[in-house]
């Protein structure tokens, strides 16, 4: 019987070892599934932080090459050099037409702005007012930077919301010579010419670059002597007006017309064009040049700039 007790008492106590052993293997495995699910738990959290910052990497990486290496990049521009001299433009109508999108694009640039500094297609060069190229075997020169406001927003593509044609150009040389009115008035003003017609169906169909030329808003004074008559045409060829050209007129007006007509160009600008002087920069081909202002004092003219390079008026039909 005492045999039997201290065997029983073994057994009772190799059970309660035993089960001591069985919590403590319970307990280290609760603490090793409790340590894995929270070493999970952290290794999840460092993975989501590694990605997001990952993101942001891939972000900056993106700006970037974006930055550095796009095909085109606008940089440095500048409002007010003492002089510059226009130069040749090494580019193709269809580039031409993709710089005036980023032009457009950019808020640095404005029509204040005379030149700025190009990257494209890791070419780097001076763009600025004056710049000149051909187009149908006539000279064309630049005349400022985001000055003519687009017609439409999406001007440069459906989705795209812009403001400004990038690039306003005027021809050097003369596309036609035909007569600004078939009679001797200016009544109705620009909006009514028939050069106007002309020149936005016959003569702009004739042109190469065509599908690149933006339509825009121009104002333009339909009654001579009335300032408060300006409207708005909306054309993709025209003739400049004084106040484009001139900032300055006769009897606070803008060369001889009663009222500004849009804002000068920074190329006429740059060149210090008076309404009342002589300027050889202003002298195309010998030849006296149309604007479309009617003279304030007159019902039956507009006015023009003369072979001399100074502002003039006089009748102008066929």
């Amino acid at each position: 019987m005492d045999l039997l007790k201290q065997e029983k008492g073994s057994i009772t106590l190799f059970v309660v070892i035993s089960m001591l052993f069985f919590i403590m293997f319970l307990t280290g495995m609760y603490m090793l599934s409790a340590t894995a699910e929270s070493g999970v738990i952290e290794e999840q959290a460092r993975i989501k932080e590694i990605y997001e910052q990952g993101i942001n990497d891939i972000d900056n990486v993106y700006a970037t090459l974006d930055n550095e290496f796009s095909t085109i990049k606008i940089s440095n521009p500048i409002e007010n050099l003492k002089t510059r001299e226009g130069n040749e433009l090494q580019f193709t109508w269809e580039e031409i037409a993709e710089i005036a999108e980023n032009v457009s694009n950019n808020i640095k640039v404005t029509n204040n702005t005379q030149e700025f500094t190009l990257t494209y297609k890791k070419n780097r060069c001076t763009i600025g007012v004056g710049d000149y190229t051909t187009l149908n075997g006539k000279r064309v020169r630049i005349l400022g930077f985001n000055h003519d406001e687009l017609t439409a927003k999406d001007g440069y593509g459906l989705g795209k919301d812009n403001i400004y044609a990038g690039i306003s150009f005027e021809f050097v040389d003369f596309i036609t010579n035909e007569a600004i009115n078939s009679t001797d008035i200016n009544s109705g003003g620009w909006g009514e010419c028939k050069l106007r017609g002309t020149l936005n169906s016959t003569i702009i169909d004739e042109l190469e670059n065509k599908k690149y030329i933006k339509e825009v808003r121009k104002d333009y004074i339909e009654t001579y002597n009335d300032p408060a008559s300006v409207t708005i045409s909306n054309d993709k060829l025209w003739l400049l007006s004084c106040s484009e050209v001139w900032d300055n007129g006769y009897e606070d007006g803008y060369g001889y017309a009663s009222a500004k007509e849009g804002g000068q160009y920074k190329y006429y600008n740059t060149i210090n064009a008076m309404y009342n002087s002589n300027n050889a920069k202003l002298i195309k081909n010998s030849y006296d040049w149309y604007l479309r202002s009617p003279h304030y004092n007159s019902s039956i003219t507009f006015c023009f700039i003369h072979a001399s390079g100074a502002c003039h008026s006089s009748l102008y039909r066929s």
